[in-house]
């Protein structure tokens, strides 16, 4: 029996002692210093998390990845490639912004933690264990960017893992950098003690005050031990017994070590963009997105050094501020022009009596007999004199643009040529549009033998990146002190995402878009193109700018005459007839392509020059496919049509199903807080397409030719569709080829090629 108790009395013992050890390690593992600094992050650094938030959600594609920032990150561009060298400078700069994070955690936080002060280099053995959240992105962002360049980017294995390795190596290289800097020049106990003279540093970026002073206002976090390199465990020791001068003098010192790193910081952020014109200086985005991060760490650090607790507050006011003042003060208030225009001459006034006075029924008549003529010219270029080709196009980034290019390249190529020569108009938005005028670009010079490429270089000129400059801009340039100008056919513009868009894709198109609109006007006239009609959003009241070189006034009028009681709104604006004096015709063709295409956030609203300005947006918002334009331009020649055509084939080039299955709506609690907006949002095209069908069913019988409609589309119902923004994988350039050849887009070529040799 005593055996037995006694055998229970070890088992409970042993039980107690292993009770006590996992007590002991939880107890130590939950006070360790890295472990702390987490806790603390997490209690008082919330704005601080913020910034960790972001880098976490764009390389994941929790935000924003419809518009490829995600792409960015994971697989960045440097001199237009992604390569070990583009890695490199992105693991550079995330370098930066991982050392201004251990700034900031030890300057704001450090007095929390008495101990840092004995040891002999207090902000290298912070850093090492302050690395749990930057390790927990590092981790995450291989495994996401390995993925990412396998799947998507087509990139081998050993390929990825070279770039990967560049990116550790930058990584490693700042960092190593950055240490030697502070541990050669911080200052420890033994360096200390054999001063004669206290206190001679003073950093001119945070408050000078004592770190004793600073530990008397606020908590001592409790911390048992701590890590130096490598993974030795030390015990935090008491300070009590040092004097308080040593201690101030070697945080000052330190501090002043860290303004001098903010400051070369600070200087390279506004070196860059200043110089970003030149290529070399044009870094990855997403390392421009460190960067500014890493300044933003700097300009807050500095704040709660001087602020304390109201630091917020004086944020907030300065933000007000700035909104308050931003339409009084100029430099506060910039705004992104459409390059060709005249400023500077008086601005017409923009008023319901300017837009009537210009539905002039003798002008109306005069610009409906140019286009008639034009059509008949059109015509006597035909081989099947009785068959009219319309394109419709929609917006969608560049995922339209190559979608539409590939598209009808093929379908001229099968029908040898005869697609270009009976499309007599082309309307559309956003990056369907920049496809089709590439594409009669290329049609055109190929009929005068001036065209040097073949078909997969114009794809991937085309496809090739346009987000890269757009990013980087608008970090480096847009979102601070936009001092630089850059001077466009003598005339100096402020450099912004909208300048730094168009210099890339006019260097991806061989720059054939660098002219003014005026030099498709006879190109249109004397049927050697086909005319294109673009129509960006007015944003002041959701009016439509019809641009063209040719006249459109006769799409402008809606029988106001005929019922001045209803009080018949004009709809749609002429742009030559409006802006005339602002010399119209000498808009750049590249700021045209943009105006069309300017997607919310992304690119600017162009500012216009009326009185007063207005500003215009992507042609989405109104008429993302371009059908309205038909039925406007088809409805208004009905008369040339119904003497000269037996049929007008519509082709209609998209980028998604038109028959996509409705989805459920999400149930939960904040996403029915969004389901007004979003809902709205989703079907904002949906809602287009229903009132814009009652009206072509109207216009198809107003018209004696048969109307056929041609779909070409690019996602099918079982597809993961492409994002809308200005980038493309390789995977998703091989998926759009590759939809070419789908069974419902081959069945719409074989129709074309029968509705042509059928009307010989």
């Amino acid at each position: 029996m005593a055996t037995f108790v006694e055998y229970i009395e070890s088992i409970s013992m042993y039980l107690l002692s292993m009770f006590k050890k996992i007590k002991n390690f939880i107890f130590q593992f939950y006070f360790s210093f890295p472990i702390q600094l987490v806790v603390l992050h997490f209690k008082r650094n919330h704005l601080l998390l913020v910034f960790w938030f972001f880098l976490f959600a764009f390389s994941n594609g929790w935000i924003a990845s419809n518009f490829g920032v995600q792409a960015l990150f994971l697989y960045p561009e440097y001199f237009n490639h992604s390569d070990a060298l583009s890695f490199f400078i992105l693991g550079v700069s995330f370098g930066g912004f991982m050392v201004a994070f251990h700034l900031y955690s030890y300057i704001l936080h450090g007095s929390r933690f008495r101990f840092i002060a004995t040891v002999r280099k207090p902000f290298l053995v912070f850093s090492y264990n302050n690395m749990i959240i930057p390790l927990l992105f590092i981790f995450s962002y291989l495994s996401k960017s390995y993925a990412y360049q396998l799947d998507n980017e087509l990139v081998s294995r050993s390929d990825s893992f070279y770039n990967l390795s560049a990116f550790i190596g930058g990584l490693a290289v700042f960092t190593f950098v950055s240490y030697v800097y502070f541990v050669v020049t911080n200052k420890n106990f033994l360096s200390i003690k054999k001063k004669e003279k206290m206190g001679a540093f003073q950093s001119s970026i945070h408050r000078g005050e004592a770190w004793s002073s600073m530990q008397n206002k606020v908590q001592a976090w409790k911390v048992t031990n701590y890590f130096v390199p490598v993974f030795k465990m030390r015990i935090a020791r008491n300070v009590k017994h040092y004097q308080n001068e040593w201690i101030d003098e070697i945080i000052n010192q330190n501090h002043v070590n860290a303004s001098i790193f903010e400051i070369v910081a600070v200087i390279s952020f506004f070196v860059i963009g200043i110089f970003s014109a030149n290529a070399a200086f044009l870094i990855p985005a997403a390392a421009s997105v460190f960067l500014a991060f890493t300044i933003l760490l700097m300009i807050i650090s500095a704040f709660f050094s001087w602020m304390k607790g109201w630091t917020m507050t004086v944020i907030v006011i300065i933000i007000t501020l700035i909104n308050v003042f931003s339409d009084k003060v100029d430099w506060l208030n910039i705004k992104s022009l459409a390059y060709g225009l005249d400023y500077k001459v008086e601005r017409t006034s923009y008023s319901n009596e300017t837009i009537w006075s210009l539905n002039d029924n003798l002008k109306r008549e005069r610009d409906l007999k140019e286009m008639e003529e034009l059509m008949d010219l059109r015509k006597s270029h035909f081989t099947h004199d009785s068959i009219m080709v319309v394109i419709n196009v929609s917006g969608g980034g560049h995922r339209s643009s190559a979608w539409t290019f590939a598209t009808l390249f093929k379908a001229d190529s099968l029908l040898n040529g005869e697609l270009y020569r009976h499309s007599y108009m082309i309307s559309g938005a956003s990056g369907g549009m920049i496809g089709a005028s590439y594409w009669r670009e290329v049609e055109w010079r190929k009929n005068l033998d001036r065209d040097p490429y073949f078909f997969n270089e114009h794809f991937e000129a085309l496809a090739s990146d346009l987000l890269n400059p757009i990013i980087f801009t608008l970090v480096s340039n847009d979102f601070s002190l936009r001092f630089r100008k850059s001077s466009l056919n003598g005339v100096k513009y402020t450099h912004d995402r909208a300048f730094a868009f168009e210099n890339q894709l006019n260097e991806n198109t061989h720059h054939w878009f660098d002219v003014p609109l005026k030099n498709y006007k006879y190109k249109e006239l004397n049927a050697e193109m086909p005319m294109m009609i673009f129509t960006p959003t007015i944003l002041n009241d959701g009016r439509r700018l019809l641009i063209s070189p040719l006249n459109l006034s006769f799409l402008t009028y809606k029988n106001q005459d005929l019922h001045p009681d209803r009080q018949i709104k004009t709809e749609n604006i002429d742009f030559q007839s409006f802006f005339k004096n602002q010399d119209a015709s000498n808009l750049r063709y590249l700021s045209l392509l943009r105006m069309n295409a300017t997607f919310p956030y992304i690119l600017p609203a162009v500012t216009l020059p009326s009185n007063p300005e207005i500003e215009v947006m992507d042609a989405g918002i109104r008429d993302n496919f371009g059908k309205e334009t038909t039925y406007e331009f088809l409805t208004a020649t009905k008369d040339w049509i119904n003497k000269n055509i037996n049929k007008i084939v519509v082709i209609q080039i998209r980028y998604r199903d038109r028959l996509a299955e409705t989805e459920a709506i999400d149930q939960s609690i904040l996403s029915r807080l969004s389901t007004p907006v979003g809902v709205i949002y989703d079907n904002f095209e949906n809602v287009q397409e229903y009132g814009m069908d009652d009206l072509l069913n109207e216009m198809e019988a107003n018209l004696k030719a048969d109307v056929e409609w041609v779909n070409f589309e690019l996602n099918s119902r079982e597809d993961d569709p492409i994002s809308l923004n200005f980038h493309l994988s390789e995977l998703e350039k091989k998926f759009i080829l590759s939809a070419l050849e789908r069974r419902d887009n081959k069945k719409s070529f074989d129709r074309l090629e029968a509705i042509f040799t059928k009307n010989k």
